[in-house]
């Protein structure tokens, strides 16, 4: 698909214009985009500060996800760089100052993205500050170890169901200890696979990054545009589905009446109507496979820039459905797709009144409107 036309012209300046955007919008936030520091600026007295970020091009992630009951800053690269060590120095310690419980730093597991949180939060810890740090690593494509993270599996959409988790348990005054180790058992139970249409474009050029041959879908590709495991030919919808449900089910060892929390997240170039009708697919299947979905969150969450391509992530919540709590509690958050629409569990009986129209009452009406134009 030739993608000659773009507003955003030069990298460097979009990622620039995309904080100060950020800074009109949403005024309630601290925009400091010579750090590329987005952040909750209020005291939040002993409660624990999270961290997040990494290099642009993932937006609404991380600044879409700052709030109470959320992040409590997220800090930004240049386009897929990830975020310098001074920068998030610099946001842990603005963070820690109104966030006296500690800070958690949330990295993505991408090589530079680990190193950089792990090197500022050893040089926080050597000058007094109070930083853990967890590493998000839910990817199940099982490709080559050279093109992933340091520690195992690459990280992608499921860092925004840890956040909102760890949210909750920071609100509710949970100690930095208790939070990391919630944090890694719900990374344990965390599966994500993604499927890619089309290569992304960096603005100011007019062709793709990397190529995905005709007629064909890229299985497990990742945020970065990294090789998946496989490309094949274009399936059926169904198919498509079906191949990416059964790898997540087999990594999670998920069993009949599992219970669980799904996201369907766009990588940025779907249209709404087609993520929609993914999604649909998604569920019906599931309910096919006999699994109790608790949850199901569709949105473009965490992008690839104007990747066609989609996420499909799983939280397994069998015997952890106090997990739920936290992901039904509000927050101010812009990009949580969780509202209260999203999870009211009491349905009530369709009380649809259906109008039937007289024919020869409704022409005589079209006849009298006609007349009087």
């Amino acid at each position: 698909m030739a993608q000659t036309k773009s507003i955003a012209m030069n990298k460097d300046e979009a990622v620039d214009d995309t904080l100060e955007a950020i800074k009109l919008i949403y005024p309630g936030l601290f925009v400091q985009k010579d750090f590329g520091l987005i952040m909750l600026n209020r005291e939040r007295r002993y409660r624990v500060g999270l961290i997040s970020g990494g290099g642009s091009g993932h937006e609404p992630f991380p600044a879409g996800f700052v709030g109470e009951g959320m992040l409590t800053a997220g800090v930004v690269g240049r386009i897929f760089t990830g975020a310098t060590i001074a920068n998030i120095l610099t946001a842990i310690a603005n963070v820690a100052k109104l966030n006296r419980g500690g800070v958690l730093l949330i990295s993505l597991n991408y090589t530079t993205d680990v190193l950089n949180f792990s090197a500022a939060m050893e040089i926080a810890r050597s000058t007094g500050y109070n930083v853990e740090i967890l590493v998000v690593s839910d990817d199940v494509s099982q490709v080559s170890q050279d093109m992933i993270g340091i520690g195992g599996r690459r990280g992608l959409v499921a860092i925004v169901l840890l956040i909102k988790i760890l949210g909750g348990l920071s609100s509710e005054g949970k100690t930095l200890c208790e939070i990391v180790t919630v944090g890694r058992c719900v990374n344990q139970r965390l599966a994500t696979l993604g499927a890619t249409f089309e290569s992304y474009y960096l603005p100011g050029k007019n062709k793709p990054l990397f190529t995905i041959g005709k007629d064909k879908v890229e299985l497990g590709t990742g945020m970065h545009g990294e090789p998946g495991y496989s490309q094949i030919y274009m399936p059926s919808l169904k198919e498509l589905i079906k191949e990416m449900l059964v790898k997540l089910m087999g990594y999670l060892l998920l069993e009949e009446n599992s219970q669980i929390v799904v996201i369907v997240n766009n990588l940025g170039a779907l249209a709404q109507m087609e993520i929609h009708i993914i999604s649909q697919e998604v569920f019906h299947q599931l309910v096919d496979m006999k699994l109790k979905i608790e949850r199901f969150y569709v949105g473009t969450l965490v992008t690839s820039l104007n990747t066609r391509g989609f996420q499909i992530c799983i939280l397994n919540v069998t015997n952890q459905l106090q997990w739920l709590t936290y992901l039904d509690e509000g927050t101010e958050a812009y990009a949580w797709p969780g509202r209260r629409i999203a999870h009211v569990i009491k349905k009530y009986p369709p009380q649809l009144q259906c109008i039937k129209l007289d024919p020869t009452v409704l022409m005589e009406f079209c006849e009298n409107y006609i007349s009087c134009q």
